[in-house]
């Protein structure tokens, strides 16, 4: 049993249908059925009963879902402690800057040259975990992270948006893709393939994605959660939009990038976004640097020297 497996039975019940509870956790259907699955294996007993009127508790699931409350809360609790003991008493004097992406191959290299370089530009220590979906910006509202740097924008009135450089798309794909010969690909190219809609996004995020399914018809998009990827690309033959960072090529093993025919091209921009109303002195040195011309990305290149050791 893992708190994962708790929490998906919780907003299961909470939800009313799988469906909506993996539209919450920003993860398939498949992902909370097999999850639900193996923790009533695990425990020996039912949980859920299905039928055509949808789901609802067997008397132990009720039981259990008293229990799994009180857990969860106690959880959060300890995540909370833990992210916040390590801070210094003097916060002015640190930066959080959540990187917002799913995890991959060589991640933590990618955070740690961030850091030392936005740590040498402003002066301060700044520290650059991975962030991603709902968690990420909940991080953020709480104060745990001071900002995020991700690809594409922000919509939410709550948030300051800035728009910190920009790249060009690419296409991830596997090293064996019918299209990974090809210098460039064209989003005609797509229609036989499917294409990720990725999940691992809040939904106040105008994702690379997003931009692209506006302008494809003939497109085949399914929804992907980060469990997935690997299959997705090895064995449904599918193909990620990305953006054309070589480090991202590395995110998973034996995969490539493919650019875009230029025609294709929609520039995608790179932003730095923070709470409107909880701005740290360390973040607004961070913003008047940014604002006098430092460049974390210059045409599609990090200016962040990341060791391939």
């Amino acid at each position: 049993m893992n708190i994962k497996q708790v929490k998906y039975f919780v907003e299961t019940l909470d939800q009313g249908s799988l469906s909506a509870a993996s539209q919450v956790k920003h993860v398939t259907v498949q992902a909370v059925s097999k999850a639900l699955a193996n923790l009533e294996e695990e425990l020996g007993d039912t949980l859920l009963e299905r039928g055509s009127n949808g789901i609802r508790p067997t008397p132990f699931g009720r039981a259990f879902y008293r229990k799994a409350i009180q857990v969860i809360d106690c959880f959060d609790e300890l995540e909370s402690f833990s992210e916040s003991y390590c801070r210094t008493n003097d916060l002015d004097e640190e930066l959080r800057l959540g990187l917002y992406t799913p995890e991959f191959f060589g991640g933590n290299q990618v955070c740690e040259s961030i850091a030392t370089f936005v740590e040498m530009q402003i002066g301060a220590k700044t520290t650059v975990p991975l962030a991603q979906g709902e968690s990420g910006f909940t991080q953020l509202r709480t104060g745990v992270l001071d900002a995020l740097i991700m690809t594409g924008t922000v919509h939410h009135p709550d948030t300051r948006c800035n728009v910190i450089g920009t790249v060009p798309p690419a296409l991830m794909m596997a090293c064996d893709h019918p299209l990974a010969s090809k210098e460039y690909v064209s989003l005609s190219d797509l229609a036989s393939y499917p294409v990720a809609n990725p999940l691992w996004y809040s939904s106040c995020v105008e994702t690379i994605t997003s931009v692209y399914r506006r302008r494809t018809q003939d497109v085949r998009y399914v929804d992907l959660d980060t469990e997935g990827i690997s299959d997705h690309l090895h064995r449904a033959q599918g193909v990620v939009i990305t953006v054309d960072i070589d480090l991202f090529g590395k995110m998973h093993p034996d995969v490539v990038l493919r650019p875009l025919c230029p025609d294709d091209v929609v520039v995608i921009p790179i932003c730095l976004v923070s709470m409107k109303d909880i701005v740290s002195p360390t973040l607004m040195r961070l913003y008047r640097l940014l604002l006098s011309g430092l460049a974390l990305v210059r045409n599609g290149k990090p200016l962040v020297a990341v060791s391939n050791q």
